[in-house]
């Protein structure tokens, strides 16, 4: 991704905020239990998370799928192609989804298990906290991720997983945090969290990096919402948008979340909103830049802004 630090202030100028909030975010509600359940009723005319996830799922497959949401004709000539990928002649869209790992009829993958299927599943654990390498060879490296991954959540850690485990465990409804005693304002939390994001510019770049010496996009804007509110977020952008609610567009107030389409589909890219005049945000950019300060007002980051979310709402 681009580096905008330098220049952001001179392209100020050339873009407003009108441009920012045309794609307003889908209202795909709180994730909710017996995902597998929606994953075998998934049909033309079906939405929610359990679309989004199955679309999360056939772009890692490399067939290209919007991810809004909404299951289409289209999303089912995604799920046959995919399928196609490991040469399986499967004629049906339950069998369909089974063969790419979506649903609770998936392929179990385990220790030798290659495979592209293997390289999607690497992809869900990564997108889930654990940094794994899209090999597509269920090595003893994937084994031991799958393992803490499964033991984070609660499963046995046999390290024989389903994709559909981990996406479903993986978007869970994020647990709502314990408000201390004399919870303050939230104008004062806001600016807390404002003051924190801003306090990490400087910091190097990771990938799957959750501070508090490195971070990647998703982990800065869950470390900055630990530490400042004791919320907890998943290490993910496209989980991180199914928290809270949307902001509509001209609402956006510091601490929002703020999030970009940088790689072709989805909200693949999240910072924090910091406000000021000219609406800054501070995100965990890439090696180069590090974290970083930006500007919405910058024909970049206008241009692939998506939406935001309201994580104190």
């Amino acid at each position: 991704m681009r580096s905008h630090t330098a220049w952001r202030r001179a392209a100020a100028g050339a873009a407003t905020l009108a441009c920012v909030g045309l794609c307003a975010p889908v209202a795909l509600g709180a994730p909710a239990p017996g995902l597998d359940t929606a994953a075998i009723a998934l049909a033309v005319g079906s939405n929610g998370l359990a679309v989004l996830i199955l679309q999360n799922t056939l772009n890692d497959w490399g067939v290209a799928s919007p991810t809004d949401g909404r299951f289409t004709n289209t999303t089912v000539t995604a799920v046959k192609a995919a399928a196609d990928q490991i040469g399986m002649a499967a004629t049906d869209l339950m069998t369909q989804l089974a063969v790419i790992g979506f649903g609770p009829r998936a392929p179990q993958l385990q220790l030798g298990a290659k495979g592209p299927e293997v390289a999607t599943l690497q992809r869900a654990l990564t997108r889930a906290g654990d940094a794994v390498a899209a090999t597509g060879t269920f090595g003893p490296t994937t084994k031991a991720e799958a393992q803490a991954f499964q033991q984070a959540h609660g499963l046995q850690p046999t390290g024989i997983v389903t994709l559909w485990e981990v996406e479903e465990e993986a978007a869970a409804t994020v647990p709502a945090a314990t408000a201390p005693t004399g919870t303050p304002a939230v104008s004062d939390v806001r600016a807390g969290i404002g003051r924190l994001a801003t306090d990490l510019a400087g910091k190097p770049y990771a990938w799957g990096g959750s501070g508090p010496g490195a971070f990647d996009c998703s982990g800065l804007t869950r470390y900055v919402y630990r530490e400042a509110t004791g919320k907890w977020l998943p290490h993910s952008s496209y989980l991180q948008w199914l928290v809270g609610e949307a902001v509509p567009a001209g609402g956006l107030q510091p601490g929002d979340l703020v999030f970009f389409n940088t790689d072709g589909w989805g909200p693949s890219h999240v910072g924090v909103y910091i406000g000021g005049v000219d609406a800054d945000f501070v995100d965990a950019t890439d090696p180069r830049g590090g974290v970083q300060i930006n500007t919405l007002y910058s024909a970049y980051w206008a241009r692939h802004y998506v939406g935001a979310r309201d994580i104190l709402s």
